[in-house]
């Protein structure tokens, strides 16, 4: 099936070579939608990044939900992290309460998503 579509598009640009509003009709769809692509955020880009030092499974379950997560082992390691250019989110837990660390640089949307997580999660709202 694949096969037959791509000789049939191989062959109406073999002969819209000859005529450029028939070229201009096969290719600029191509172009568009790989313009939209690259200009357009993917739906990946409109959650937040969040980052835990060893935390705990329920944590990790609860979060994945909601964010892309990555584990470190040191609060060193979780502090470069979010010294990073990207908007990324440090939670540590101090006295059974989660801190939420930021750069300061992310967008406002970000924080207060973040914020409603950990908010969330800390009076296990589902």
């Amino acid at each position: 099936m694949i096969k037959k579509t791509l000789a049939i598009f191989m062959r109406d640009l073999k002969v819209s070579l000859k005529d450029f509003i028939s070229l201009y009709i096969i290719l600029f769809p191509i172009l568009f939608a790989l313009m939209i692509n690259v200009l357009v955020p993917s739906l990946n880009d409109t959650t937040v990044n969040l980052g835990f030092i060893n935390p705990e499974q329920n944590v990790v379950e609860y979060f994945e939900q909601f964010a892309k997560l990555e584990v470190f082992n040191t609060r060193k390691a979780l502090d470069e992290r979010i010294l990073r250019r990207d908007a990324f989110f440090g939670l540590i837990k101090e006295n059974e309460h989660y801190t939420l660390i930021t750069q300061g640089n992310e967008p406002e949307r970000d924080v207060q998503y973040a914020k409603l997580l950990t908010a969330f999660y800390q009076n296990n709202i589902n």
